[in-house]
């Protein structure tokens, strides 16, 4: 999120990718705004984007949760797929994972 945004978590921020907290060695990408605030429903579907990363472009989705966008690298960590069942569907019926 960036200071413009109104807010980190506030319901009507919009969602951006960029350098996480830590940042990490060698991070040089800038932030980038995903979508509108409004794209994202409580517990709804995600917004697919690809996040720029040494070696090629990693997916990844944003969701809002609790009232706040809640992003996650879009790949599952024991077997080489993606994890949305049909694009942008991340969750159940009843907003679970």
């Amino acid at each position: 999120m960036s200071a413009g945004d109104g807010g980190i978590g506030g319901k009507d921020a919009s969602p951006t990718a960029g350098p996480g907290a830590s940042g990490g060695q060698g991070a040089t990408a800038a932030w980038s705004r995903v979508c509108e605030a409004g794209a994202l429903a409580e517990r709804g579907d995600g917004v697919r984007f690809d996040l720029a990363a040494r070696g090629g472009p990693v997916p990844a989705f944003v969701l809002r949760i609790d009232g706040r966008p809640t992003a996650y690298l879009n790949q599952c960590a024991h077997v080489p797929v993606e994890l949305d069942w049909n694009p942008g569907r991340f969750l159940d019926d009843t907003g679970t994972v």
